[in-house]
């Protein structure tokens, strides 16, 4: 099944190659066909690949999903606009079904000296720095990066010089609509922060439709020394689509690297966030939270590489699963040889809210030093009986007493956010799962 699908996306590779952004450059077109020959080669990851071990992408292999290189007209503005308007003192960059948006984007007010522009245009404009950035993906071992790279047409390319700081974060807002229906939307994003500068950076995808569609999206973050970067990616694309997201970012010393991850869209997703702290004095955070109901599935997976001496790590991720969910977190901390003094720490806390839901944990440490400082742990389980008694001791309904509850798991995690209006944002997305009513145990104590 996988096969003809693969071998139907090679010939439209022949068919479409010269319309990719950047066509006209020899080094993006071998580096596309030498990302097309690793998919061919690889095909689609089943349980026989130990990173794929709990996700089956048969629903995106059984099918050929076109890639969409057309322009979309017809969407409602309105809604388009409240969307930006939802996230506030933010500059924005708005992208419909893949293509960049001019009209709707909001991109006043940043420094002269920084570069920000959707994919095609730094291939025009741009190419020197896309260049080694780009070319490294092309031999992958990864499936999808490997697709993503062959296809790669939409996105965005930022780039802070030097001693450079955004004091607004600068959000992607990718939006879909109808005309994304049983499409592939392939997006590449880089991001290069110089030494000394800061920038918050948000991805933020969203749907429009209930449809089905594709997004295979990668970014690159580069961080070089005493950088400063927040990454924040916020998922909630339509219940029926297919989600497959990469972060794959480089750290120079005293780097410090801040991910985000907020999931709750998709019916199949895998969300892997891999960082490399490549020198001194390297840190790297990573905050995450997946909310999934019905048959979705939700599958996290980080890598984090200690490959230099005095760099520290932490790690907390949240799953909340209902109904007849599944959810995969996967977490690996490696640690080589010459890496002494590592301070790492990872922690993984799942909560399963029906007899149905189904969670797989795996945190791993692959420890190669002998000076080092690492702890891990995962947990599974339900509500704490104890702490539901005491609320309907107080008057409070069971339904509300688990949601007051398991908006008391998440809280945590949210509450790392920085930044205010993304807070409000997962807040209000949490709330508006369960449809919690917090006041109601104010109301109690008073």
């Amino acid at each position: 099944m996988s096969i003809v699908t693969v071998e139907s996306y090679i010939n439209e590779h022949k068919d479409i190659k010269n319309k990719l952004a950047g066509s006209q450059h020899n080094w993006l077109q071998a580096a596309r066909d030498n990302a097309l020959q690793s998919f061919a080669k690889l095909g689609y990851p089943d349980k026989k690949v130990e990173n794929w071990k709990y996700t089956r992408v048969t629903p995106i292999a059984k099918q050929h999903l076109p890639i969409l290189l057309t322009h979309s007209e017809h969407y409602e503005k309105n809604k388009v606009v409240s969307l930006v308007k939802a996230m506030p003192d933010c500059h924005c960059m708005v992208f419909i079904n893949g293509y960049f948006s001019t009209e709707l984007s909001l991109l006043s007010g940043l420094p002269d000296n920084v570069i920000v522009c959707d994919f095609l245009t730094a291939t025009e404009q741009h190419s020197e720095l896309l260049k080694k950035h780009l070319q490294q993906d092309a031999a992958t071992s990864d499936s999808f990066l490997a697709f993503n790279t062959a296809f790669m047409h939409c996105g965005a390319f930022i780039h802070v010089p030097a001693n450079t700081q955004i004091e607004k974060p600068i959000q992607l807002l990718f939006i879909c609509t109808p005309e994304a229906n049983t499409h592939t939307i392939n997006l590449r994003n880089v991001l290069i922060a110089e030494t000394q500068s800061k920038v918050n950076f948000i991805e933020n995808y969203l749907a429009i439709t209930d449809d089905s569609y594709f997004v295979n999206t990668v970014s690159n973050l580069i961080l070089e020394q005493n950088a400063h970067l927040t990454h924040i990616k916020l998922q909630n694309e339509s219940r029926q689509a297919f989600h497959i997201g990469t972060v794959n970012a480089q750290q120079a010393a005293d780097s410090h690297f801040h991910s985000h991850s907020f999931a709750r869209g998709g019916a199949l997703v895998r969300s892997d966030t891999n960082t490399s702290l490549n020198a001194a004095g390297a840190h790297c955070t990573m905050n995450g939270l997946f909310i999934a109901q019905g048959k979705q599935h939700i599958d996290h997976h980080t890598c984090i590489e200690h490959k230099h001496s005095h760099c520290s790590s932490r790690e907390y991720y949240r799953g909340i699963l209902a109904e007849q969910a599944h959810g995969v977190f996967n977490g690996r901390v490696v640690v080589a040889k010459d890496a002494q003094k590592t301070d790492a720490v990872q922690e993984n806390k799942n909560l399963l809210l029906s007899d149905s839901a189904e969670i797989d944990t795996k945190p791993q440490l692959e420890i190669y030093a002998d000076d080092v400082k690492c702890a891990h742990g995962a947990t599974v389980g339900q509500l704490d009986k104890r702490a539901l008694f005491y609320l309907q001791a107080r008057g409070i309904n069971i339904e509300q007493a688990t949601k007051i509850l398991t908006y008391a798991f998440a809280k945590e995690i949210i509450e790392r956010i920085d930044f205010a209006p993304v807070r409000e944002q997962c807040e209000n997305l949490l709330l508006d799962t369960y449809k919690i009513d917090t006041t109601q145990e104010e109301t109690h104590e008073s």
